[in-house]
């Protein structure tokens, strides 16, 4: 069995975002709010709840000051943000961390990660099994969006990343425990045909040297957030399965879950809820319904708005009397 314990990780978080669109022009994709907290936050509160305060964020270009002000809110998390440059894949974005590691093992998540996993089942599968590497897996419904596994007993033999045909529904959930090896499995990692450099490949040339890679299959829900469907998805169940504090004037009809900042301005309103979070600097206008939405910080809702299953963009201000109740996808105003 291991003795050291866990006390490092490495949160990828630098994907731009591209397919949220037009929500993160101006909030980077890790700092989305979900329920009561955003996609960072979510994933640094599953961190520390394992025990592990000293974490390194590689986050997109050009967000270092976005995302130092944010810390701000974790006194507690000894917080690092490296930018990755360029979108060189998962394999470059934890190479990016070498230097700050100090020769111990450390947890690896990936920052779109949402689930209600508790970490520490896998830090806890790692201590007792004694592998060099212990990934988190879970069976999904297309395989070939990931990267799948092939077990032998109580290891992994193999790990193929988005594989054309995948051989089973078995895939890396995104959260590992990976040695200091793993950096110069990077640096003998080749890039795919798209230019980028896998974490799964380095992985699999451990697997090539011998290295033995245990894992914890999931028993529990779990949400890769690229789309907005699936940041909406993402933050309902948030609310299914968090406390939230809220406080509202009694003269609003709230049907909870619902997250509402300290600044917020709400008029009159006929009811919100459920699963609605209002972010700062929002206001909201006389006799409206609002159920299943997200504002962003600085949207404005007009008087007599009837919203569904929406996201409301930063800054965005909507005319009085609009009615928008979306289906399957949920609709993005901006």
């Amino acid at each position: 069995m291991h003795t050291d314990m866990i006390r490092s990780a490495v949160l990828l978080a630098a994907g731009e975002g591209t397919r949220l669109r037009p929500l993160t022009d101006n909030i980077p994709k890790p700092l989305l709010p979900l329920a009561y907290t955003t996609l960072l936050g979510h994933n640094l509160e599953h961190l520390a709840e394992a025990g592990i305060h000293r974490i390194l964020t590689v986050i997109p270009p050009d967000t270092q000051a976005a995302f130092e002000a944010y810390s701000q809110q974790y006194p507690d998390l000894e917080l690092t943000f490296i930018e990755q440059r360029r979108p060189l894949g998962t394999g470059h974005a934890v190479g990016l961390a070498r230097n700050w590691m100090n020769g111990q093992p450390f947890f690896m998540c990936y920052g779109d990660n949402v689930t209600n996993y508790d970490f520490r089942q896998l830090v806890v599968a790692y201590l007792q099994n004694g592998d060099a590497c212990t990934l988190a897996l879970r069976r999904v419904a297309d395989p070939t969006q990931h990267g799948v596994v092939e077990l032998d007993g109580t290891n992994i033999r193999r790990i193929v990343e988005k594989p054309k045909d995948p051989p089973t529904d078995l895939t890396f959930a995104g959260m590992c425990i990976l040695p200091p090896r793993i950096f110069e499995a990077i640096k003998q990692t080749p890039h795919s045909r798209d230019g980028e450099y896998y974490l799964p490949d380095a992985i699999q040339l451990l697997i090539n040297t011998g290295e033995q890679v245990g894992f914890d299959q999931l028993n529990v829900w779990r949400l890769n957030v690229n789309r907005p469907r699936e940041l909406m998805e993402a933050h309902r169940q948030l609310f299914r399965y968090s406390e939230v504090h809220v406080s509202m004037q009694e003269s609003h009809r709230i049907q909870h879950p619902v997250a509402l900042s300290d600044d917020a301005v709400i008029g009159k309103c006929y009811r919100i809820g459920p699963d609605v979070t209002i972010t700062e600097g929002c206001t909201i206008g006389n006799d409206c319904m609002l159920k299943q939405c997200i504002l962003l910080p600085g949207a404005g809702i007009g008087d007599g708005c009837v919203l569904s299953n929406v996201i409301v963009a930063s800054g965005t201000k909507i005319p009085e009397g609009m009615v928008c109740e979306a289906e399957d996808e949920p609709a993005i105003l901006a």
